[in-house]
């Protein structure tokens, strides 16, 4: 096939969490040689994640090629209008066209397999296997929705991500580890399946164990813990080599599938690493008096604790957090300007403005403006004493990291923490702002992910300069000649490509992508709620 020829087929295969200080020294050693070929093949480069680089934004600035201020999609729940609640999203909080909704319209034969936030499924021109927040196998999770019986009958099982999620925080998460790697192993057969059974244009598919082991497996990989723990480090530190290793084999299991006339891009949504401290951030708002508890909040906690261990103990349910409630009648909210997400895990401030929260107190305009620029010039001055330095280098209102039409449902204040090292927790109680990492929380994710692609203009054994997962989208465009809508904020990556493809296939801008096509924000039922709910707590996202 001539250099300069455009791909007749993309093929995207999704390693979640995945990062080339894992990989890289895998690769040295020979275990990883799906992953090496194709980077001999073809490019290879740091792939930028989203701020912050949490799977939901990320993803869904994937699908969209846009940046969230655009999509609406900040973070797995999102505030409820006109309360301190908040609510799951799920595909139908996407503002805007995706890329499968696009490449249909352009009459672009599509697979997609489990890639997070694709439930509750929309029409395609193919086939969809939702992923990440889709409830249960017996929840309509399929394009069509006939695939659900089909699959189920073909594979016996369609993988959830119930499991993967609970790896990390489950006490007994190290015996799920062989289900785990099974749940991949269905996941390619079913990928194998539909690439088989129907002709595609594109087609992708997301495995998630790289990051649902890493978030656990980075213990292992720390000498303290090697010290402490000798007897668990021999047993488990290797599992999350073991599960790139499995990944590689099923990759080279997707590749022969496929010849010279398909591009592909291998990619992770972002990477990951070790957890370096909690960063207490509802302790810290209340001790810069922007966060104010009732008098008897520590009574009313301890009645709550007491009550939750009385159910525990009589209806055996272990599960942490199960019956918690948001401790919104322990804040004093005619005092109280800013505050943060009860469930943790997000580098967030929320303020309480008059006129938007039920019990607001701030004005919106210039004292809105002004406590904002007030709190993002003090975060960024607390100091992590084992640094010598601020661990906050960058706090932002919404309007300055994100634009478009959604910016309304944006977090107030994002911000940053170095290295993404640093798990926010919202305990109204914490003895201390910054504390030691727990057995809770060992890895957490980093801002840079992996790419590596080859194919049809792609140069050859080539290492590029990082790009961003907003420019996958529009170069999945470039590549199937449809042209690239205005609206896009990502770019297509160009810095892949010889000069003869740059030179004979000039990037060609289209009209902007349509409005999403599902009619408005559809809640979860229930049940279905409950079950979302049970496995992201058990993956840290909401407590």
């Amino acid at each position: 096939m001539p250099a300069s020829r455009k791909p007749e087929r993309v093929l995207v295969i999704g390693w979640d969490g995945a990062t080339f200080d894992i990989a890289d020294p895998m690769i040295e050693q020979g275990r990883l040689p799906n992953l090496a070929r194709l980077m001999e093949r073809g490019v290879r480069c740091d792939l930028r994640s989203t701020v912050p680089p949490n799977s939901s934004i990320a993803w869904a600035s994937f699908a969209t090629g846009k940046q969230a201020g655009k999509h609406g999609v900040y973070y797995f729940v999102e505030r409820k209008p006109g309360s301190y609640e908040r609510r799951l999203i799920n595909s139908t909080s996407i503002d805007t066209e995706t890329l499968w909704s696009l490449l249909s319209r352009h009459d672009k034969k599509i697979g997609v397999i489990n890639v997070p936030i694709t439930y509750p499924p929309r029409p395609v021109n193919g086939t969809m296997v939702t992923g990440m927040l889709a409830p249960s196998v017996e929840s309509s999770f399929t394009w069509p929705p006939t695939l659900h019986t089909e699959l189920m009958s073909r594979v016996g099982w369609v993988p959830m991500d119930h499991v993967e999620g609970g790896v990390a925080y489950n006490p007994n998460r190290l015996e799920l580890l062989n289900e785990i790697w099974r749940d991949q192993e269905r996941r390619c057969e079913i990928a194998q399946y539909l690439m088989d059974r129907d002709p595609w244009d594109f087609f992708m598919v997301v495995f998630t164990s790289s990051d649902r082991i890493g978030h656990v497996a980075f213990r292992f990989l720390d000498e303290a813990f090697a010290a402490e723990s000798p007897d668990m480090v021999a047993k488990f530190g290797g599992i999350l080599q073991d599960t790139y290793s499995q990944l590689d084999r099923l990759t080279g299991e997707l590749l022969a599938k496929v010849g010279d006339e398909t591009t592909i891009l291998l990619l992770s949504d972002h990477g990951q690493g070790p957890l370096r401290k909690h960063f207490h951030l509802a302790k810290w708002l209340i001790d810069e008096g922007y966060l104010v508890l009732v008098p008897d909040a520590e009574k009313r906690r301890r009645g709550w604790e007491t009550r939750k261990r009385r159910i525990a103990g009589r209806f055996r349910v272990t599960a942490p957090g199960r019956y918690d409630r948001p401790p919104w009648d322990l804040v004093d909210w005619s005092r109280t300007r800013a505050y943060t997400s009860w469930g943790g895990g997000e580098e967030i401030v929320l303020i309480n403005q008059a006129g938007r929260e039920p019990e607001g107190i701030v004005r919106p305009g210039p004292d809105y403006e002004g406590l904002c620029d007030e709190i993002c010039r003090k975060l960024e001055t607390i100091d992590d004493p084992d640094l010598g330095r601020p661990f906050i280098p960058k706090a932002y209102k919404r309007a300055d990291l994100w634009h478009g039409k959604a910016v309304e449902r944006a977090p107030d204040i994002q911000f940053e923490v170095d290295d993404v090292a640093y798990h926010i927790d919202s305990d109204l109680f914490a003895a201390e702002v910054l504390t030691e990492p727990t057995d809770k929380v060992p890895g957490m994710h980093r801002m840079d992910g992996i790419l590596a692609a080859a194919g049809p203009g792609i140069s050859a054994g080539a290492s590029a300069d990082r790009n961003e997962l907003i420019d996958i989208a529009p170069t999945v465009c470039h590549l199937l000649d449809i042209p690239v809508p205005e609206d896009m904020d990502g770019k297509v990556m160009l810095n892949l490509f010889t000069e003869e493809f740059r030179s004979e296939h000039g990037v060609e801008t289209g009209p902007p992508t349509l409005d999403s096509d599902h009619g408005g924000k559809e809640d979860f039922g229930g049940e279905e709620a409950a079950a979302v709910e049970e496995t992201l707590r058990a993956m840290g996202y909401v407590s």
